[in-house]
């Protein structure tokens, strides 16, 4: 059983069936507790999610906001694109909260049998580009104006920053500190993203019983693997991400064993 004070939070529900069938089967199997939707618009995704939530209607589930890897949205694929466009004065930030405005909406149609847009419990966004000055604001916003309980403040540790991504994620990791509040939970997973294991996260997890007035949140990505004759949709999935599964059942484990 997930502690009380620990969100285990699955991205990308939405961006490709692989991924959105795995964060199904770990739901079923208790090994996440909340996930977030990146924007679809597919019958595929839709009937999932309905059924997900009738299996589960007490589950947390979050907008996931995008700007890049959009098939609908006329914006960059890859983060790097972005942020090239970004720091030469390229985006603006009004018209990206109407981006995520309608994203935001449009979950609450899919959520309308189920409360709607206030049961939207978080707002995150993909490769965490909310952090980023402007971007940040309008986050804010958003969240005030649809009364979103939590946007993510993904701060794990500045000192472990400068060997990740460079300087992708020092950039992130120092921006999203100055967004940390008393209420923020303590991030983890920012340095496996999309190759979780239950080893690389054992130190960060034992903190979790040792310190029950603290709220946690671990972010993963798990996905399946693809199934056979399934085309190819564009959409890279790490073989990392397959191994997910299997290493949230090894936390799932030790949990249940008063590991923590």
């Amino acid at each position: 059983m997930i502690p009380e004070n620990l969100i285990i939070n699955a991205d990308d529900f939405g961006l490709d069936a692989r991924v959105s069938r795995a964060i199904s089967l770990c739901l079923d199997e208790g090994l996440i507790n909340s996930f977030s939707v990146f924007p679809f618009w597919d019958d595929y995704h839709a009937a999932l999610l309905a059924s997900i939530l009738a299996r589960h209607p007490r589950v947390r589930v979050g907008a996931h906001l995008a700007l890049v890897g959009s098939a609908k949205e006329e914006n960059p694929n890859h983060y790097r694109d972005f942020l090239r466009r970004y720091l030469t004065g390229k985006i603006d930030a009004a018209n990206v909260r109407a981006i995520w405005k309608a994203q935001i909406e449009d979950l609450g149609v899919h959520l309308a049998h189920a409360g709607g847009v206030a049961r939207i419990a978080h707002l995150d966004s993909h490769q965490h580009l909310h952090v980023l000055p402007g971007l940040w604001q309008a986050a804010r916003s958003l969240q005030e104006e649809f009364s979103v309980p939590r946007l993510r403040v993904p701060y794990e540790s500045l000192a472990r920053s400068w060997g990740y991504r460079f300087p992708f994620g020092l950039g992130m990791q120092f921006l999203a500190r100055r967004r940390v509040t008393p209420s923020t939970p303590r991030f983890l997973g920012f340095f496996s993203s999309t190759r979780f294991t239950f080893e690389a996260n054992r130190e960060g997890l034992a903190a979790v019983r040792g310190d029950t007035e603290r709220r946690y949140e671990l972010m993963v990505h798990p996905a399946l693997p693809r199934e056979g004759g399934q085309a190819e949709d564009g959409v890279q999935v790490a073989a990392s991400q397959e191994a997910e599964v299997g290493e949230l059942r090894k936390l799932k484990a030790f949990l249940e064993s008063g590991g923590l």
